[in-house]
C-alpha cells in the first residue's frame, strides 16, 4: 500500500480542496486500529475530510508495521489503495469514501478475531482469509495443505524453479476440491503474490 510521504502531500492538498473554507489542523488524528477505533472516530471533532485521512494513514500505518507478520494485511492495504485513488480522482464522495474505509477497520478487526479464534500458523491464516473472502469451499484444509506445501519449499520466494513446484502443487489441491483452472490460477497467483509483497512491504516505508 502506498501511503507515502508524496501520498501523505496528496490527499493532505486533496482535503483542502475538499474542505476549502475549512481550517485543516497541521497533525491530524492517527488511529490505533482496534474495536474502538470506530467510536473513537465518531466522537472526533474532525470533519468527514480528515476523517479520511486519518483513516487512510491509519490504515498504511498498520500494514507497514504488521503486514510481515500477517499478510493477509497486504490484501487489505490494497483495497484501501484503490479507495484513496478513486477519491483523489474525485470518483467517491467523501461520504462513500468514509463509509468504505470504516468497513476496512472492521475487516480488519474481524480477521484478528478469527485469527485468534482458528488458532492458525500466520501465513495459513492469511491464505484462508483471502480463500474464505473469494468464497472457495473448505477454506481452512486448503489454506493448511497449501502451507504445508510452502514449508516444504522455502526458497519458493527467490526460485522460479521452486515456485513452479509450488503452484502445480497447489494447483493439484484445487481441482481436487473441484475449482476451475482459471479461478485457481486468479486465486493463487493473488495469493503468492500477497505472501511475498508482505515480506517486502515494511521496507517500503
Amino acid at each position: 500500500m502506498i501511503i507515502d510521504k508524496e501520498f501523505t502531500r496528496k490527499t493532505a492538498k486533496l482535503v483542502q480542496k475538499h474542505t476549502k473554507t475549512e481550517k485543516i489542523k497541521s497533525t491530524l488524528d492517527i488511529y490505533e486500529i482496534n474495536e474502538h477505533t470506530l467510536k473513537k472516530l465518531e466522537e472526533s471533532n474532525a470533519s468527514d475530510t480528515e476523517k479520511v485521512f486519518n483513516l487512510l494513514k491509519s490504515i498504511g500505518i498498520t500494514v507497514q508495521r504488521d503486514a510481515g507478520t500477517n499478510p493477509y494485511l497486504v490484501s487489505i492495504g490494497e483495497k484501501a489503495e484503490l479507495i484513496s485513488i478513486m477519491y483523489r480522482e474525485r470518483q467517491k464522495t467523501t461520504k462513500e469514501t468514509l463509509d468504505e474505509l470504516k468497513k476496512i477497520i472492521d475487516q480488519i478487526n474481524n480477521a484478528k478475531r478469527e485469527q485468534i479464534k482458528k488458532k492458525m500458523p500466520l501465513e495459513a491464516f492469511s491464505i484462508y482469509w483471502i480463500l474464505n473472502n473469494e468464497n472457495i469451499p473448505n477454506p481452512e484444509n486448503i489454506a493448511k495443505e497449501m502451507n504445508n506445501i510452502l514449508k516444504e519449499h522455502p526458497y519458493w520466494r527467490t526460485s522460479e524453479e521452486y515456485e513452479r513446484k509450488v503452484k502445480q502443487e497447489i494447483y493439484k489441491i484445487f481441482k481436487k476440491n473441484k475449482i476451475g483452472i482459471k479461478k485457481s490460477v486468479r486465486i493463487v497467483t493473488k495469493i503468492l503474490d500477497v505472501l511475498k509483497r508482505s515480506k517486502n512491504e515494511n521496507r517500503r516505508f
